[in-house]
């Protein structure tokens, strides 16, 4: 998404407002300018930087995710192999 706004003679620009809401940027929030060589970007800075980070890594441990691979691939093995009756 790409949208325009115009910097005025104070230097000054407006977020649009789908943009506001999209990162829940409020009066006073801060925000974080970025110089990237021929490109400016600008990031919001959440109120609670800890609270935003909390959770990122939660999810399957590596030993958990392995186990369920090797049972997945166990499953798929015996789909195309059938054990026969002896």
């Amino acid at each position: 998404m790409a949208l325009k706004t115009t910097v005025s003679t104070r230097f000054q620009t407006v977020i649009p407002t789908e943009l506001r809401k999209k990162f829940n940027i409020k009066a006073n929030s801060k925000l974080e300018w970025i110089d990237g060589g021929k490109v400016l970007i600008v990031v919001a800075v959440p109120a609670d930087p800890i609270g935003a980070i909390r959770g990122m890594f939660k999810g399957k441990g590596l030993a958990d995710a392995l186990v369920e691979s090797r049972q997945e691939e166990r499953r798929h093995l015996e789909e195309k192999e059938p054990r026969g009756l002896d």
